[in-house]
């Protein structure tokens, strides 16, 4: 014999058909916790159906009086910058990390985010993992932004060292359409101009003394 029962802690918990006693309300088990009250045979007030037809139970679509308020439109998303291929000057706005991620076959890395903004205010966003060796991304990305060669053992504080510097980025579409740095170089500062040659002055033109007259002797 199938016998309803409830719990006896909140009513708002699914009912449960069963024929021998479930003994504890499994109604947060999904969240990865348990009610842990006690089940009734006794239905709450106001609650006298069969668990199968329970509000919280059944799908929206199917519950009485109500609608489905699922919208049919559809909106299309901004996509991909739409940045030409070419150089740019960017400045790093943004530095996160780390995080771990895992890859398809169970391996775990580290990344940290970059943001870049270009003159014009569009962004940038990259990724570079946490390997700081000779060849590695983040080495010659921060070589761009501070000027020169990291030295061995030398350290950096992203927001104190990195945030707000300029370098130069190559930017380029990749082959999902979405703009990808693809070589980084230091920005050079332009030499201060020397100025301009100036004229010769002009010479003064001579100027003529009058010889006073002379008396005839």
């Amino acid at each position: 014999m199938t016998t309803t029962w409830y719990c006896s802690h909140d009513p708002a918990h699914p009912a449960v058909e069963a024929e021998f006693n479930p003994l504890f309300c499994e109604a947060l088990v999904a969240a990865r916790m348990q009610c842990g009250a006690a089940m009734t045979t006794t239905a709450p007030e106001g609650r006298d159906r069969p668990a199968s037809q329970h509000p919280s139970t059944t799908p929206p679509t199917e519950r009485e009086g109500t609608k489905n308020t699922v919208s049919n439109l559809i909106q299309m998303s901004s996509g991909a910058p739409e940045i030409a291929n070419g150089n740019y000057v960017v400045t790093l706005t943004k530095f996160e990390g780390p995080r771990e991620v895992e890859m398809p076959d169970g391996e775990i890395i580290t990344l940290y985010d970059w943001t870049f903004a270009t003159e014009d205010g569009q962004v940038i966003e990259e990724s570079s993992s946490n390997k700081t060796g000779p060849k590695s991304k983040m080495r010659k990305w921060i070589a761009a932004l501070i000027g020169r060669v990291p030295q061995r053992d030398e350290s950096f504080d992203p927001e104190k060292d990195l945030v707000g510097r300029q370098c130069v980025a190559t930017i380029e579409e990749n082959e999902r359409g979405w703009p990808k740095i693809t070589n980084m170089g230091v920005l050079m500062q332009a030499a201060p101009q020397a100025p301009a040659p100036q004229p010769a002055p002009t010479p003064a033109a001579p100027q003529v003394q009058e010889v006073p007259e002379l008396p005839l002797g």
